[in-house]
């Protein structure tokens, strides 16, 4: 397994009009913990950690984007000067998968299969509103809600003949 890098870097703003701000990666780190991108991995600043995709831009260099939310987390501004730990990302789904959604999937074979069948940047986000619950009541009626909807979307492909 390949051992976490850390590095310092800027935090800097996006000009677009989502207000993102996103880390310089170096391209040695980058390109040692990667074979290719975007990639996924998990990130610490300020005692904080998160999962996040690796970008490679046009130019050759390597970012990571955060939002307001992350932002929050990490307790940091535009421009602040922050130390970065970050290594490879080996969970199956570039997220936490939390313990009542594990547990959902092993008993929901159906389930699991539509589960399975979402591509991975909606399984991430759909992890992401699960692991968000603080209470583990709530995390529950998440995942069933969560296993439920994609059930019914499922049935209403099938009754137009779709996949």
């Amino acid at each position: 397994m390949k051992q976490p890098f850390t590095f310092k870097t800027h935090i800097f703003q996006g000009d677009g009009s989502l207000s993102l701000h996103f880390i310089e990666v170096p391209i040695e780190i980058a390109e040692s913990l990667f074979d290719k991108f975007p990639a996924r991995a998990i990130i610490t600043i300020h005692d904080a950690t998160f999962h996040g995709g690796v970008l490679r831009r046009k130019d050759g260099y390597y970012l990571i984007q955060m939002g307001k939310a992350t932002l929050k987390k990490i307790k940091a501004i535009h421009n602040d000067l922050v130390e970065v730990t970050m290594e490879a990302d080996l969970t199956t789904y570039g997220y936490e998968l939390p313990e009542e959604m594990e547990a959902l999937l092993e008993q929901d074979e159906d389930g699991r299969k539509i589960w399975e069948a979402l591509n991975p940047g909606m399984k991430r986000s759909l992890l992401h509103y699960v692991n968000s619950a603080k209470s583990v009541d709530v995390r529950i009626k998440r995942s069933i809600l969560i296993l439920k909807r994609a059930e019914e979307i499922q049935a209403e492909r099938k009754k137009k003949g779709m996949k």
